[in-house]
C-alpha cells in the first residue's frame, strides 16, 4: 500500500535481516554517507543521465527484488537482474512510484477509502512469508475490508509465479467466473447502523455441471475445483491447498457474507 512503513521494511531496514547475503551487494552500491535513504538514492542514480550509471544501479535494485520475492530462490528470476533493457524499466518504475508515495496524499490513502470497492467481491491472496510486500499490508487490508476473503497461502513468498499462489489466484478466478447470475440475484444488505456502507451478500451458488465431457454429469462440490480436475491438461488443474492456507468454508443454504 506504499506506506512508509512498508517501503522501509524492504528497502531499509527489515528483509535485510532475513536476506543479508542478498543485501550485501544492494547495499554496497550505495555510499555509507548515502545510506540513510536507499530508495532517493537509487532513485537519484535510476535518473542520471550517465547510462552507465543508471544501468549499474538498476542491476542491483532489480536483483535484489529478485533474490528475495520467492519463498525457495529463483535461478531463472534473479538473473533478470542481468538484462539491462528489463532491470532498468523494473527499478526506474517502482523507484518512480516510491519517490513519490505512489502519488497519493495521505499514507493511509488505500485504507480510509476502501469504500469505495467494498461492494466488489474480493480475495485477497497474501505468501506469508512475503518479504517485499509484508503480510501485515494484507492482514490491514482485510481489517478495513472485512468484507473480503483474505486467504495465506503458508508456504509462499511474494511472487504470484509461485504454485501455492498460483493455485489460489486460478481457484478465485475460476470462482468468480461460475457465479454469473442476473443482476437481480445479488442482494444489498445494510450492516443496521445509520450511515454506514452497504455489504454484498451472495446467495448460494448454483450448481454447475462442466462442459468437459471427462466430467459429464458430475457436479461442482462447492469450493472443492480439484473434484473437476481431469488431468494435467485440465483448465481446472491446482495445486493441493497448503495445510497453513485460510480454507474458504462450505457454501451455506442461506446468503453469506463475502469474508
Amino acid at each position: 500500500m506504499l506506506r512508509p512503513l512498508e517501503l522501509s521494511f524492504f528497502y531499509q531496514d527489515g528483509a535485510s535481516m532475513i536476506f543479508p547475503d542478498a543485501w550485501a551487494a544492494y547495499e554496497a552500491h550505495i555510499p555509507p554517507a548515502e545510506r540513510g535513504d536507499m530508495i532517493a538514492a537509487y532513485h537519484k542514480r535510476l535518473t542520471s543521465t550517465d547510462e552507465a550509471t543508471r544501468l549499474a544501479a538498476a542491476k542491483q535494485w532489480t536483483t535484489w527484488e529478485m533474490c528475495t520475492s520467492f519463498a525457495k530462490p529463483n535461478a531463472e528470476q534473479i538473473a533478470k537482474g542481468e538484462d539491462p533493457k528489463f532491470a532498468e524499466h523494473f527499478a526506474r518504475i517502482e523507484a518512480h512510484y516510491f519517490v513519490n508515495k505512489g502519488f497519493f496524499p495521505t499514507e493511509t490513502y488505500l485504507l480510509d477509502h476502501v469504500d469505495r470497492i467494498r461492494h466488489i467481491p474480493t480475495f485477497i491472496v497474501q505468501g506469508r512469508y512475503d518479504v517485499v510486500c509484508p503480510m501485515r499490508s494484507a492482514f490491514d487490508l482485510s481489517q478495513a475490508f472485512p468484507e473480503a476473503e483474505l486467504v495465506i497461502c503458508g508456504q509462499s513468498g511474494h511472487s504470484a509465479n509461485e504454485p501455492e499462489t498460483i493455485s489460489e489466484l486460478v481457484m478465485a478466478c475460476d470462482r468468480f467466473k461460475l457465479d454469473i447470475r442476473p443482476v437481480t440475484d445479488w442482494t444489498w444488505l445494510m450492516s443496521g447502523q445509520s450511515g454506514s456502507p452497504a455489504r454484498l451478500v451472495q446467495r448460494p451458488w448454483p450448481e454447475y455441471v462442466p462442459e468437459s465431457s471427462a466430467a459429464v454429469g458430475r457436479k461442482w462440490d462447492g469450493y472443492n475445483l480439484s473434484a473437476l480436475d481431469e488431468g494435467p491438461q485440465s483448465p481446472l488443474r491446482k495445486m493441493p491447498r497448503s495445510p497453513f492456507a485460510r480454507k474458504l468454508e462450505p457454501l451455506a443454504t442461506t446468503p453469506q457474507m463475502i469474508r
